[in-house]
């Protein structure tokens, strides 16, 4: 079974104007780690923490945007329930092997 991962969002990110998924958009240090070093050796589902859309998967397509975490954010956000499958997914990985990624280690 692969490792879960959440990433946050990243405030750099690709500016192109067409739909990008999450993976692609994002460019901060962490995901640039993360596309750089992925293998299929190490499997890892990938979730993004959104400013923008809240929990979403790494394939999610995503406009450009530019929207900072702050709390009345995290708050907002934490007050909607997860979308399927990431809601059941992480109640299921709930009791799963934890997996640290500051900094992500392959």
């Amino acid at each position: 079974m692969p490792r879960l991962l959440l990433l946050a969002c990243s405030g750099r990110k690709n500016p192109a104007p067409q739909l990008l998924s999450a993976r692609d958009r994002y460019d901060g240090p962490l995901w640039q780690t993360l596309r750089k070093h992925r293998t299929p050796e190490h499997p890892v589902e990938v979730l993004a923490i959104s400013a923008r859309f809240g929990v979403i998967s790494e394939h999610e397509p995503i406009p450009d945007y530019d929207q900072v975490m702050t709390a009345g954010r995290a708050a907002e956000l934490q007050r909607q329930p997860l979308h399927d499958p990431w809601g059941s997914l992480l109640t299921r990985r709930a009791s799963a092997q934890p997996f640290a990624a500051a900094p992500l280690v392959i």
